[in-house]
């Protein structure tokens, strides 16, 4: 059974353990999409739009393979 709140306070708990200047990073993003959110109407962006854009790339996982493939290719 999906439970809300428990899901928030996990959140909460993980948001928690970030770093400081995680913490910092990740503010500072929300203020930023909420900015973009407010133009929706002209940039066509609302949050929906927003977390299929920005969400893959925040939560992306490369595997060290991955990794060391982009190494060296720089």
């Amino acid at each position: 059974m999906y439970c809300h709140d428990c899901r928030c306070e996990r959140i909460k708990e993980l948001l928690e353990l970030l770093p400081e200047s995680h913490k910092d990073n990740l503010r500072y993003l929300i203020k930023f999409l909420a900015e973009v959110t407010k133009h929706q109407e002209r940039n066509k962006m609302p949050p929906h739009n927003l977390g299929l854009v920005i969400g893959p790339n925040i939560f992306a996982h490369t595997s060290s393979e991955n990794s060391a493939m982009e190494s060296s290719c720089l």
